[in-house]
């Protein structure tokens, strides 16, 4: 994963649904199944994690659209898209 803003992207098309203002779309789903790809070593999910927290909480994400993201699309997403979640802990990767 190269930058926040390629992060960003990904998820663009999944904003409306996380605001609470939207339904889920195969174009979220797809943008979401590619920044899970993306999101390979432990780095990559500290990094993703951060941003997405900050975006989070600028874009005041619905937490339970978010939890419900994953299920939506049928995708293991390697950083929860939460506000409150701890980035630290991804170092040690799925599972650990």
């Amino acid at each position: 994963m190269s930058s926040c803003t390629q992060a960003v992207e990904y998820l663009m098309p999944c904003q409306s649904f996380l605001m609470g203002i939207g339904e889920i779309t195969p174009t979220c789903c797809q943008g979401a199944q590619a920044l899970a790809k993306a999101t390979v070593s432990p780095a990559d999910r500290k990094s993703v994690c951060q941003c997405l927290k900050q975006i989070a909480l600028s874009i005041n994400v619905n937490v339970d659209k978010a939890k419900k993201l994953p299920e939506l699309c049928n995708i293991k997403v390697p950083v929860p898209l939460q506000p409150d979640v701890n980035c630290d802990t991804l170092n040690r990767g799925p599972g650990a």
